[in-house]
């Protein structure tokens, strides 16, 4: 009898070494997700500022070079217009596109034939 308590005992006490091992392992894995997130927010931050900054620059390269080829200022900053504008086109067409693929379009329309044909 003392045999199968002492194993008993020994089970729990294993049983509990485990879980505080899990417990442990979790927060630590908790922590490390957390720093990571707060990276990845700052970085993206800097990326984002980056990424502003190259459009400026080369903007303004865009603009150095259309002055360069005989191009007035007015006409210079007018064609970089048009040029940032249709590529703000191209991106909304884009993203509109992009955005009735997440409607689920033939999942819905194959659910509803399985329905109706019930």
């Amino acid at each position: 009898m003392e045999d199968v308590i002492r194993s008993l005992l020994a089970r729990v006490v294993a049983t509990v070494d485990l879980t505080t091992a899990t417990l442990k392992l979790a927060v630590a894995e908790t922590r490390l997700a957390v720093n990571s997130a707060g990276l990845l927010v700052g970085l993206g931050a800097i990326l984002l500022i980056m990424v502003l900054v190259t459009w400026l620059v080369a903007l303004a390269t865009g603009f150095a070079a259309l002055q360069a080829l005989g191009l007035s200022a007015l006409m210079a900053l007018l064609t970089l217009l048009f040029i940032q504008l249709a590529i703000c086109a191209l991106l909304v067409f884009t993203l509109l596109k992009l955005s009735k693929n997440l409607s689920f379009p033939l999942t819905r329309q194959a659910i509803r034939s399985s329905t109706q044909s019930s």
